[in-house]
């Protein structure tokens, strides 16, 4: 079960990172919901597969896309919630080629129950960013 978790989290993060917003999408339940909360310009709740998508491929256009962007993940912690859920929590730092660009915390409530592990619902805490970082140019748009 913690092995599924870690999986997902990774298949997350790799989709964000290339902008396969279907792919980060599909990760979550039909009905699951992705909230996205601090000072960012797409702090907001998105349910459904259609509105993640959605949300997540309007950040990869963004005008002033970062170019290269990669997720790192660490302190991962995850607790069985019984046999087919689990909640994780861990931390997230953004970077692209200029270096450290945003970070935050990740909260999850994961759906095992499907026989492959699936967000129920996603918490993004965005919790900082750098001066002139391409997080801090979306928030002023």
């Amino acid at each position: 079960m913690a092995e599924a978790v870690r999986h997902l989290i990774g298949r997350y993060v790799e989709a964000a990172d290339r902008g396969r917003a279907e792919d980060l999408a599909a990760l979550f339940l039909p009905d699951g919901v992705l909230e996205i909360k601090g000072h960012t310009f797409d702090a907001g709740r998105y349910e459904g597969r259609a509105e993640i998508a959605a949300r997540i491929a309007a950040n990869v256009g963004a005008a002033t896309g970062p170019g290269i962007i990669r997720h790192h993940v660490s302190s991962l912690r995850i607790a069985p919630l019984g046999l087919s859920e689990a909640r994780a929590d861990c931390y997230f730092l953004a970077v692209t080629a200029v270096g450290p660009d945003h970070w935050g915390r990740y909260r999850d409530s994961v759906d095992l129950a499907s026989g492959s592990a699936l967000f129920a619902r996603r918490e993004v805490v965005h919790e900082g960013f750098a001066p002139g970082s391409w997080l801090e140019n979306q928030t002023s748009v």
